[in-house]
């Protein structure tokens, strides 16, 4: 995180529930990959009490890409029990940016965690992660990362909910 000093420093408890449902399964997946278990079971158990269950699998695929493609990488998705790590807020940032439908703003985010050949798969399950969250009225806040420079910004509102 070596642009953690200028990043908004943002508390669990000052997001949104949305941010937190996403939240969890992030670390969750990332706490069962690092120990080889499957994290599927119990995302579809929590989330289906929200009746967003069919993210689970979405969550599932892109956090086993990231989590297989940053494993050589130094950049990681490290657990901070109290506050948001960059890692998590930009990951946040992509698919609040697609569900308000700034697809390019949202690939560009994506392009941090992923190289260009697995950029259009994880694009298409953040698609599905932001549709499922909006069909039951869990909107994530537009939030910004201000170390990330965006040249253009693109309203696609042109797709539609499946």
């Amino acid at each position: 995180m070596s642009q953690a000093n200028t990043l908004t420093v943002i508390k669990l408890q000052n997001l949104e529930i949305s941010e937190n449902l996403l939240l969890w399964g992030m670390r969750l997946c990332l706490k069962f990959t690092k120990s080889n278990l499957l994290p599927l079971k119990q995302l579809l158990a929590i989330y289906s009490k929200f009746k967003i269950d069919d993210i689970s699998y979405s969550l599932n695929k892109i956090m086993k890409l990231i989590v297989n493609n940053n494993i050589t990488k130094c950049m990681s998705f490290k657990c901070n029990c109290a506050f948001l790590t960059e890692e998590e807020f930009n990951l946040l940032c992509a698919i609040s940016n697609i569900q308000s439908r700034n697809d390019y703003n949202g690939k560009k985010l994506l392009e941090m965690f992923l190289p260009k050949s697995r950029l259009l798969f994880a694009f298409k399950e953040c698609i599905n992660i932001a549709n499922s969250l909006e069909r039951e009225s869990y909107f994530l806040p537009l939030r910004h990362n201000e170390n990330i420079n965006f040249n253009y910004t693109q309203n696609n509102s042109k797709r539609i909910l499946h």
